[in-house]
């Protein structure tokens, strides 16, 4: 029987505490609350650890807490800093300030579009953010990947799956993992709601992602997403 954990179970010295460990990881992404709880209610059936990366201010965070089985990162925007924009911060640092009000508690960050450098590392340190997510390397049967520290001790923890790439990729076969690499899942739970099957399908339903009754018309009936995510759980 698989056995899913925490991001912050990782010890990178200790192989044993994820060689045979698989790790779900959840960025919101401001979707909307009934979405976001959509994808709680699918993960506390089966009664799962998971780590959730908090986009906004949201009451379904409160729920998230609830769960002693769920840890709670941040994931901040920066690219709007990149246009010019000081919508989520006028600095890099109070992007990140701004993030750590909502979850205080955060460990862990993985950043929207896996934005980072060296001095937002230097940042993320000062900050008490010691898991960073940031590293996606698609997993591929012939090399195991494992987490690693940095000069300053940060760990990174890559992941070896992302839904949205995955619709790019094709990579469905979850058992292909090797059996000693880390283990580490990336969703998003307007896939989840949607059973994203393409990325064609789900640009084209942008209009109703902020309005879940309508959305879940379009919620593919095949294999997508959401069928991934339960038979991950179920392999």
């Amino acid at each position: 029987m698989k056995l899913f954990k925490k991001i912050s179970d990782i010890n990178v010295n200790n192989p044993k505490s994820w060689e045979k460990n698989f790790f779900l990881t959840f960025d919101i992404d401001w979707a909307h609350d009934k979405i976001i709880n959509d994808t709680i209610d699918l993960v506390e059936k089966f009664d799962v650890s998971a780590t959730w990366f908090i986009t906004h201010k949201t009451s379904t965070i409160d729920r998230l807490r609830l769960n002693p089985k769920f840890q709670l990162g941040i994931h901040p925007n920066f690219n709007n800093l990149i246009l010019g924009n000081y919508l989520n911060g006028k600095s890099l640092e109070e992007v990140i300030d701004r993030m750590i009000e909502i979850v205080p508690e955060s460990q862990c960050v993985r950043s929207h579009s896996l934005f980072q450098s060296e001095k937002i590392f230097d940042l993320f340190l000062e900050k008490k953010l010691n898991y960073i997510c940031n590293t996606f390397i698609p997993f591929n049967n012939s090399f195991s990947v494992q987490p690693w520290n940095l000069w300053n001790g940060i760990k990174i923890i890559p992941h070896s799956w992302q839904d949205n790439v995955s619709l790019k990729m094709k990579t469905t076969n979850f058992s292909d993992f090797p059996e000693n690499s880390l283990k580490v899942f990336d969703f998003h739970p307007i896939h989840i709601f949607l059973n994203s099957d393409t990325l064609d399908k789900y640009e084209s339903t942008r209009k109703y992602h902020q309005n879940p009754e309508t959305l879940l018309n379009f919620r593919f009936q095949g294999n997508g997403i959401r069928t991934k995510l339960k038979s991950l759980i179920n392999l």
